[in-house]
């Protein structure tokens, strides 16, 4: 085990010829920046995700999981999680779990760093599934379970598992679970190694440019202006994204009794449509059991008067605690008649004590209309903001073709594989040169021979700036300072 983690963290191994080395470097680095930022978001709900000195915050089947030294990002005062699959075991499978909170029909990413150590038999592989449960803290029996990614490749490496689900309706707890199984019986020990652990809201992917926000105030930047309250309604520092600079609006529920509601509200103008509703929430500490309500009021008249109210609906309600958690309701329908609207941010107890509910990021917007976005999709990478789309189709000298896999980095550069999700072929970014010559610039690399044509578009003003790479060819570094004339 010890020679085999000396060639893990050194990403060498001596049958790999020297060309595979490179393409194995660049995905592991692709690999480490892509769940190296998911794992440090402030809203990964899984605590202790890089394994930090131990598995505080994970149950396993022991001892077969247990901790290991062996750290992605070659910290010392990091590691990992190792599972081992003894040679005495059959097909069963041993797993690294943790238990995190969820809302129902929200939609969540997960992914993992992996490596699957051992012979090439018996055959076995790595995965990442996720169980879901309709009562808190993972009690009773699971729901239902859903495997969102697992490997049977064996590497020297590091690589990626990653994977989306949406929660059920009625789900409000998740079990987590990091495991390695055998495809077949075996005298060898299979062994696997886990960092860098991201389970939690997906990412905000780019959706038809929607209407403006019609809620005032909704990120709480410096206060709580534009929103209605008493005075157990504050302001917090607490920012959903974690943003020093911002808050959020925080709901003391301290009534007497062991039932009752604080809330803050906002009028807003409000016609005929269908409508998306999203907000984050957190509600603190264990006790006393409660949740967080959004309710949206309707008038037939302008300004929200009492005596023209038409409906009342409950938008989401959510009952997560500690993490950021996403609310929301989506094609909400506004019928005619309807000239203004009352959203209620609602902190609900249901048993004695004081009950803590922050809310952040609220918005309420008119869905959109195609048009003047990227959309995320697998073989589109979305860079600057959803506004460039880029795009590499690909020829073999044996007539194949197909399109990339896109691959997001950061918000600027991005990455693509062809053949192989762990053999990453080309990268590529765009840079805001504007201050400079009044252009934004294209730049990109490749570990391949194989003919590539790469498309850089601009949403906004469907300018495109398109590459050819010919087939049989290294890959030619691009450096366009003058690709795209779509400055501001």
């Amino acid at each position: 085990m010890a020679e085999s983690l000396e060639s893990l963290q050194s990403l060498q191994s001596p049958q790999a010829p020297q060309p595979a080395l490179l393409r194995s470097a660049l995905a592991v680095a692709a690999a480490l920046a892509l769940v190296g930022a998911l794992a440090a978001r402030a809203d990964n709900l899984l605590a202790n995700a890089e394994f930090d000195g131990g598995l505080s915050g994970w149950k396993g089947d022991f001892p077969e999981v247990h901790f290991s030294g062996a750290d992605a990002g070659f910290s010392p005062d990091s590691g990992s999680m190792q599972i081992d699959h003894p040679a005495s075991a059959g097909e069963e499978a041993f797993r690294g779990r943790q238990c995190v909170p969820v809302a129902g029909g929200a939609f969540y990413e997960a992914a993992a760093l992996t490596a699957l150590l051992g012979p090439d038999h018996p055959q076995g592989r790595v995965f990442l599934e996720v169980e879901w449960f309709d009562g808190e803290a993972c009690a009773g029996e699971a729901s239902g379970s859903e495997r969102l990614a697992e490997s049977d490749e064996r590497y020297w490496f590091w690589v990626l598992l990653h994977g989306e689900a949406t929660a059920p309706e009625s789900a409000r707890s998740a079990r987590v679970a990091l495991g390695i199984e055998k495809l077949e019986p075996g005298d060898w020990t299979l062994q696997s190694l886990f960092d860098r652990a991201f389970f939690g809201p997906a990412a905000e992917s780019a959706t038809p440019e929607a209407g403006p926000n019609l809620i005032a105030n909704g990120g709480f930047a410096t206060d709580t202006a534009g929103w209605l309250h008493d005075a157990d309604v504050v302001w917090s520092s607490d920012d959903a994204g974690g943003n020093p600079a911002s808050g959020s609006l925080e709901i003391r529920n301290d009534e007497d009794g062991p039932v009752g509601d604080e809330d803050a509200e906002q009028c807003f103008a409000l016609g005929p449509g269908t409508y998306d509703f999203h907000a984050d929430f957190r509600l603190i500490g264990t006790t006393p059991l409660g949740t967080a309500n959004v309710e949206l009021k309707l008038y037939s008249a302008a300004g929200c008067p009492d005596p023209q109210q038409v409906d009342s609906r409950v938008l989401a309600v959510g009952t997560a605690r500690e993490a950021w958690t996403p609310l929301q309701a989506i094609g909400v329908d506004i019928p005619a008649g309807v000239a203004s609207a009352k959203l209620k941010l609602e902190t609900i107890k249901t048993g004695a004590g004081t009950l803590v509910g922050r809310y952040d990021r609220v918005s309420f917007a008119a869905q959109g209309v195609p048009g003047g976005v990227c959309s995320p999709a697998a073989n589109v990478l979305c860079l600057r903001d959803n506004r460039f789309q880029v795009t590499a189709d690909w020829v073999t000298g044996l007539g194949t073709s197909g399109a990339g896999v896109a691959v997001p980095l950061t918000s600027d550069t991005g990455s693509f594989w062809f053949f192989d999700v762990t053999n990453l072929e080309m990268m590529v970014k765009v840079l805001d040169g504007c201050p400079v010559n009044g252009r934004f610039w294209v730049y990109a690399g490749g570990l391949t021979d194989v003919g590539v044509t790469l498309t850089v578009t601009d949403s906004q003003t469907g300018a495109e700036a398109v590459y050819q790479n010919p087939l049989g060819s290294p890959f030619l570094t691009i450096t366009d300072v003058n690709a795209l004339d779509a400055c501001p």
